[in-house]
């Protein structure tokens, strides 16, 4: 995969692997993303659901529809079509919250929140998605350390 237009913070950590890893060890059924980008981490897992045979991957994004940094929805298709990612992802684009009524109570195996994430947007989110989340499944929230609230768009928005 050609990472040089793809933007995410992710790269330079290589979380692709960890997303691989999780993925290969979990072997879950229903993964839901929200927050997308450029596609990077959507792209991880669908290519470890791919390696796995298992499971599906919907990933929700307001695209160019988010007023701050956000990427089209056509581009980010494009990608998953050149991969070959179309039976293991399923873009969608909305409203986050109003995507939790896609799925039942207990129904999702993995779940990764990339929104630019603050305390309130997290709580915000739980409060709608937990009950969807399955006991004991993997969630993976963007953030939360000392580092990552000191970059610009934090400070800037008083996060």
């Amino acid at each position: 995969m050609n990472e040089n237009n793809i933007r995410s913070s992710y790269i330079q950590n290589n979380y692709g692997k960890l997303f691989q890893a999780l993925i290969n060890t979990t072997k879950p059924e229903t993964c839901v993303e929200i927050g997308v980008l450029d596609g990077y981490s959507t792209i991880q897992i669908g290519l470890a659901l791919k390696s796995s045979g298992t499971g599906h991957l919907y990933a929700y994004d307001l695209f160019e529809d988010y007023p701050y940094t956000n990427q089209k929805y056509k581009e980010v298709s494009s990608r998953m079509k050149r991969l070959d990612l179309y039976n293991e992802v399923t873009l969608k684009k909305g409203d986050i919250m109003k995507a939790s009524r896609d799925f039942g109570i207990s129904s999702i195996d993995f779940m990764h929140v990339d929104i630019s994430n603050s305390g309130k947007t997290i709580s915000n989110i739980l409060s709608v998605w937990d009950e969807k989340i399955k006991p004991g499944s993997t969630l993976i929230i963007e953030g939360g350390s000392p580092l990552r609230d000191e970059i610009s768009w934090m400070n800037k928005f008083n996060k």
